[in-house]
């Protein structure tokens, strides 16, 4: 379909793209083409464009394709299992004290404020985990 495509490219153009390197070919069979048929003439197109030989090389190809390519090659993202919630919050909520207190400098009533928490609840709150400061 590629050189159907390339060779419906050329009909009427000065400038003749005989083909696709190996590789090129390579590629266009790992790809997954999410956008199908529109998608690989849009991929034709531009390389046609950008393309110096006689053939079409890896380096002709857009950017776009390029880089769809190295999204396919890296997968899905991996999803973590789900933790306890009770041991989640606990970390959670010990992290951002943590943080308020060390851009409050200790300060815990400035420190409290940035959490939207009164003093005492921070206070509570820091006993649990063993926060001192």
């Amino acid at each position: 379909m590629a050189q159907f495509l390339l060779e419906e490219r050329n009909r009427g153009s000065e400038r003749q793209v005989e083909g696709f390197a190996n590789e090129t070919m390579r590629k266009f069979r790992e790809y997954n083409w999410p956008g199908n048929a529109a998608e690989l003439q849009a991929v034709i197109d531009e390389a046609y464009e950008a393309c110096e030989t006689t053939h079409i090389v890896c380096q002709d190809l857009p950017f776009r394709f390029r880089t769809g390519m190295d999204a396919q090659l890296e997968g899905p993202p991996l999803t973590a299992d789900p933790a306890p919630l009770e041991l989640t919050l606990r970390q959670v909520e010990e992290e951002q004290i943590r943080k308020a207190l060390e851009q409050a400098g200790g300060n815990r009533s400035q420190a409290a404020r940035l959490l939207s928490l009164s003093r005492t609840a921070l206070y509570r709150r820091m006993e649990s985990p063993g926060i001192s400061n």
